[in-house]
């Protein structure tokens, strides 16, 4: 919110979207969708106070994850159906035929080996300790099905 802050104020005294992009605070593409949203909106008028944080995120639909469009997931609706069936041990070519056959989805199967790559994903640690290691270990024996002797 603060560059976004501080390109209304740029716009607000007469800065072009070319001078802005240069400065390097955002792309002259959308600079011109955000100054087209700030003069509907009244955001550009140097006598009315700057919009607040959460005034300007509900304007701009900012996602909270703060990720592009193009970087969410086409299985957002399917992630806890998917994440029951690894748990059950089902292959991720059976779970995009599935999903193709029972949900009509059109996405790839890269998608879903993404997720499940995800859902898989390794145990974070943050610290140390000689118990913590120990923990890690028997956490990675259980998954992997087996046990030391």
């Amino acid at each position: 919110m603060f560059t976004i802050r501080q390109i209304l104020v740029r716009m607000r005294h007469g800065d072009t979207d070319r001078s802005i992009a240069r400065a390097g605070l955002m792309g002259r593409k959308k600079l011109g969708l955000l100054r087209q949203q700030a003069e509907q909106r009244g955001w550009l008028d140097p006598r009315q106070p700057l919009p607040g944080d959460t005034e300007m995120a509900a304007a701009l639909q900012r996602r909270p994850e703060g990720q592009p469009t193009q970087c969410l997931s086409s299985l957002r609706e399917h992630e806890e159906r998917i994440a029951a069936w690894v748990a059950q041990g089902i292959q991720g070519t059976t779970i995009h035929a599935a999903l193709v056959r029972q949900y009509g989805f059109g996405g790839s199967y890269s998608a879903v080996k993404r997720l499940i790559r995800r859902i898989r994903a390794a145990e974070f640690v943050w610290d140390q300790k000689v118990a913590t290691w120990l923990a890690c270990h028997r956490h990675a024996f259980a998954w992997f099905g087996g046990v030391p002797r």
